[in-house]
């Protein structure tokens, strides 16, 4: 079996979602409608307090009315301008966006390309059922400023292909509030995107400009890592071998534990993904086969619980998270003929505990995770290692699954395509503390392109999924049976997906289609759904 390899360069963005994609992808995520994001429980430090400033000058592109929200919500100064103005504002602008202004106007990429170089942020306000092409467009223009193409390397020498690759982390909004869709290019090649809301704009921005807190999210470590890395010098990562991409709702939240995605009078739910892919597109060809394509890349997943005071007082405790990494999923995406081509690990039989990280254990109180591509030639993205550590006197025991799994060969190169579970089984409580819990497949994992022609469009999805279960109390009776006890249980999950694209510069952004279906959302928060409930009573007689 042959390989060759191709130089490419990335572009992704993260796009909060109910449910869709661009172009041939179409996603429903359904939740239930419960209460939304509240603050911190009263008394927590989750670690890590993040800084918040006032804007100064906010540039609106839209009706009045927007303007006066705008000012009104925010306390901040308003100019309003054209959309045809965004090239004279000054350098490293504020710009909030009317969504049917941008959509209605053709050169809106144009603009956008300008604004998005310069180093503006931008805020596109919209609903949820726009994010698709809101989030779609916005990328594009990303790619267009930061010119991200896919370029021909040492095998096949020449000019840079007229093709953009870029992925889409979908994440779970409120359906029935507007959502502010931003921006920011990171230089050289890192990319923070994503969905927030309008109170939480001053956040992003004041958290954009500073030194980041330290905290337990391991994306949150890379992304402060990622400008060092990008200083060219001896053993250094010179910052053109790959992209790094991270969501912009872990910089609203009230403390570097996470994105917060949830709270209540009991805790905080936390969670985090980022990605990156490595610059090669890589070829490997079975004998008698067409060659077939394929780009190394590496996903990590994070969750972190912090249990309040309160909750500790009543009785209560963590007792399990579960996280998931799920190609197979995207698979069956891709056999229904929603996408083109897939995420899968090359090789088959590669999801064994060697490649599980953090593998099965009976019990630990800590272990490491290290976020990076080492593949064939060497570092692809260098690694940061990043330490879990329990509360003070719990341990865990971490037990992994695989139990959807296929195995295929596209053009007789054998392929892995596995749903990768970790259930961290905790048990115990700890008052006012964070329990983290980080996951990743280190094969590492590859887009897999069967074939591959510059003229044509490609898309790909694969899940990753958070699940925290905790008793918020326990609850003692009296009966004929003796005194009874049992918990009050709450369960809180979130779904997300990551969608890769691959799409001709020639088609433009705004040729492709969008089949948006919208399901309600958890309004005001990151999370697909809660639910509550009790154990069965436990009697024991005479006590």
């Amino acid at each position: 079996m042959s390989e060759t390899k191709l130089a490419v360069t990335i572009i992704v963005l993260v796009l909060s979602a109910a449910a869709t994609w661009v172009a041939t992808l179409s996603l429903t995520l359904q939740a239930n409608n419960v209460a939304g994001l509240g603050p911190a429980p009263a008394g927590s430090a989750p670690s890590g307090q993040l800084p918040t400033v006032k804007i100064r000058r906010l540039y609106v592109v839209g009706p009045v009315w927007l303007g006066d929200v705008a000012a009104r919500r925010l306390n901040v100064s308003v100019v309003a301008i054209q959309l045809g103005d965004l090239p004279a504002v000054p350098n490293e602008s504020v710009v909030l966006i009317y969504w049917p202004y941008l959509k209605a106007n053709k050169s809106s990429l144009r603009y956008l390309e300008s604004a998005i170089a310069r180093g503006d942020l931008i805020a596109v306000y919209g609903n949820a059922s726009d994010e698709a092409e809101a989030e779609y467009l916005l990328g594009y223009a990303w790619a267009e400023a930061s010119n991200n193409r896919v370029i021909n390397g040492t095998v096949w020498p020449g000019a840079a292909l007229p093709d953009y690759l870029f992925a889409v982390p979908l994440i779970p909004v409120g359906s029935g509030e507007p959502v502010l869709y931003v921006v920011k290019w990171i230089r050289p090649r890192g990319l923070v995107i994503g969905p927030i809301y309008l109170d939480q704009l001053p956040k992003l921005v004041a958290r954009l400009g500073a030194d980041p807190a330290t905290g337990p999210d391991p994306c949150l470590n890379e992304y402060k890592n990622f400008p060092k890395l990008a200083t060219p010098s001896a053993g250094t990562y010179v910052g053109k071998n790959s992209t790094f991409i991270w969501a912009a709702p872990m910089l609203v939240g009230t403390s570097a534990a996470g994105v917060q995605a949830y709270a209540d009078g009991n805790g905080t739910f936390y969670w985090d993904t980022c990605t990156t892919i490595g610059n090669y597109i890589y070829r490997v060809q079975a004998p008698n086969n067409n060659p077939t394509y394929y780009l190394p890349m590496q996903v990590i997943g994070y969750e972190s619980y912090y249990e309040s005071s309160t909750m500790y007082n009543n009785g209560g405790e963590v007792v399990r998270q579960l996280g998931a990494i799920d190609y197979y999923y995207g698979y069956q995406m891709y056999q229904n003929g929603i996408t083109n081509v897939f995420i899968g690990d090359i090789g088959g039989g590669a999801f064994s505990p060697s490649e599980w990280n953090p593998p099965p254990t009976g019990s630990t109180s800590e272990y490491n995770i290290y976020f990076g591509i080492s593949f064939r030639n060497g570092f692809i993205f260098p690694f940061i290692g990043v330490e879990t550590t329990s509360p003070p006197g719990t341990s865990e025991s971490i037990s992994c699954s695989n139990s959807q799994s296929l195995t295929v060969y596209p053009n007789g190169v054998t392929v892995e395509v596995a749903n990768l579970t970790w259930a961290f089984d905790i048990g115990q409580p700890a008052s006012d503390s964070n329990f983290p819990n980080y996951f990743e497949d280190i094969t590492p994992a590859a887009l897999i392109l069967p074939s591959f022609s510059q003229s044509n469009a490609y898309s790909a999805v694969f899940g990753i999924y958070f699940d925290n279960y905790v008793y918020t109390s326990t609850v003692i009776s009296s009966s004929p049976s003796g005194i009874c006890y049992n918990y009050i249980t709450q369960n809180i999950w979130a779904r997300v997906y990551w969608a890769i694209y691959i799409v001709p510069q020639l088609s433009g952004a705004t040729s492709t289609s969008s089949n948006i279906v919208i399901r309600p959302q958890v309004p005001g928060t990151y999370i697909s759904g809660i639910s509550s409930g009790s154990t069965t009573p436990i009697c024991i007689a005479g006590a």
